[in-house]
């Protein structure tokens, strides 16, 4: 995929996110990476547990779901 897009392809707007499993030191390194190397995005969200890890898109969650999360984030903006 990557391979077949060039200029204003690699310039468009998308959320993405990766689900890793590994050693707890690599996560801080990889984390650290991210915040240090990848300029024109930010690290929404950075968390690691002894419980696996699922991404979920907007669209998969139930309306409940997804009403309460925007009551959280408006919150966190006040």
């Amino acid at each position: 995929m990557e391979n077949s897009l060039n200029g204003k392809d690699l310039e468009a707007k998308v959320s993405y996110g990766f689900v890793f499993d590994g050693y707890i030191g690599d996560f801080f390194k990889l984390r650290k990476y991210v915040e240090e190397e990848v300029k024109n995005s930010r690290v929404v969200f950075s968390q690691f547990g002894k419980n696996a890890y699922f991404l979920v898109n907007w669209n998969d969650l139930s309306p409940e779901k997804q009403l309460r999360i925007k009551k959280e984030k408006e919150k966190k903006k006040a």
